[in-house]
């Protein structure tokens, strides 16, 4: 069966969608992080199987603009973490488990960086192209997009999603380049769940 890039995009959506009901729904640490990788795993070999997801994953290196831009992104976003910090959790239907031992160091590292190259290629690279119309449109539906899939950790966290959302969106607009946005997000949540 051949799925469109709308559908796989949809496909993706929906599972990290309802990534957080799952959370919310199994107990124990070694179940939950597996079924995340599991479903991030899976998502992953779905967004490799399109040619518009290989395309930007090209050797060229990056330019000197584009690790300025991203710096500037990284930044920006810590510092709008830090001003959500301030916003009530009126809800909060998960909160990642504290982990400790070697499945600490497994999240922290084989975790965050398939979070990184997962959501990156979904919400930049795939929603880029079925997106269409003009750049802003392009950017502000891809950070909705990537916000709402962090509605279960509270308003803070949907705000500062956003935010991020946008300024990857941005870089990769300009840039068509995906590597240091990943490269980002996985340095960004390191920082922040370290």
């Amino acid at each position: 069966m051949h799925l469109t890039e709308r559908q796989i995009f949809a496909i993706c959506w929906a599972a990290l969608l309802g990534n957080d009901f799952l959370f919310h729904a199994v107990s124990g640490q070694p179940a939950l992080v597996f079924i995340d990788y599991a479903i991030k795993l899976a998502l992953l070999g779905l967004l490799l199987r399109t040619p518009v997801i290989r395309e930007p994953l090209s050797l060229r290196p990056p330019t000197v603009a584009a690790f300025a831009a991203v710096l500037a992104v990284a930044a920006a976003y810590l510092l709008l973490d830090r001003l959500t910090g301030y916003v009530p959790a009126y809800w909060r239907v998960f909160k990642w488990p504290v982990l400790d031992g070697p499945l600490f160091v497994l999240d922290q590292s084989f975790g965050l960086l398939l979070t990184a190259i997962s959501e990156e290629l979904i919400f930049r690279v795939l929603a880029f192209r079925i997106i269409g119309g003009s750049v802003a449109r392009q950017v502000l539906l891809s950070a909705l997009a990537f916000s709402l899939i962090h509605w279960g950790s509270g308003p803070g966290d949907l705000i500062g999603s956003f935010g991020f959302g946008l300024l990857a969106g941005a870089h990769y607009a300009y840039f068509r380049d995906v590597r240091l946005l990943i490269a980002t997000h996985f340095l960004v949540d390191l920082y922040l769940f370290w």
